[in-house]
């Protein structure tokens, strides 16, 4: 198993194991705070783009509540939904754009080091 399928599948067993305590401790009651932790657990493994899908969620829900007044309250599809959105951001950045820019800063360094001339230098 190559490294970076070790580390997709402890992504994926935190992931995990984050919904299904969330799912499991739920409570509709009013002192009910495990969509907060979920929120906090996923904003974690998927930082710096959880920002960005707080931002955009934030957004979207304030628009929505502006335009219908619609207020949407926390239960298990909402938590489900929320650590989708999560884990497609978190998956995105950290399994093909963190690769991706891995790969071509690599190929800039070496192409630098051959020639021994910056880009900067190039242009």
């Amino acid at each position: 198993m190559t490294r970076r399928n070790k580390l997709f599948v402890i992504w994926s067993v935190l992931n995990g194991v984050i919904l299904i305590s969330a799912l499991v401790l739920y409570d509709a009651g009013p002192n009910r705070d495990v969509d907060v932790v979920l929120y906090v657990l996923m904003g974690v493994l998927s930082f710096p783009t959880s920002v960005v899908v707080v931002i955009i969620a934030a957004g979207f829900l304030a628009g929505l509540n502006a335009l219908t007044g619609a207020v949407l309250n926390v239960g298990r599809g909402e938590i489900v939904f929320i650590w989708v959105v999560f884990v497609v951001a978190g998956t995105v950045q950290w399994f093909a754009m963190v690769p991706w820019l891995y790969r071509r800063l690599a190929r800039a360094v070496r192409g630098q080091q051959a020639t021994g001339v910056s880009d900067s230098a190039r242009r």
